[in-house]
C-alpha cells in the first residue's frame, strides 16, 4: 500500500507516516497504532519491535 492510501485511510498525514516510516519519531499515540492496525489489518506486534538500549546500535565513529 502507498503512503497516500495509507493517508486516506487512517486520516494520519503523509509527513507523519513518512517520519514513522523512516524512524525520525521518539514516540507515537496508542490512537495512531490503532488506525495503522485497522487500515493494514494488523498486530501492534506486527508494527513495532522492542530493542533494550543496552542492545541498540551505537552510530559507527567517523573515519578519518
Amino acid at each position: 500500500m502507498k503512503m497516500a492510501e495509507l493517508s486516506r485511510k487512517t486520516g494520519i498525514s503523509k509527513n507523519a507516516l513518512s517520519l514513522l516510516y523512516y524512524e525520525k519519531t521518539d514516540s507515537i499515540r496508542f490512537e495512531t497504532l490503532a488506525k495503522l492496525c485497522d487500515a493494514l489489518n494488523c498486530q501492534v506486534s506486527d508494527l513495532l519491535e522492542y530493542i533494550p538500549e543496552d542492545k541498540q546500535e551505537s552510530p559507527e565513529p567517523p573515519t578519518k
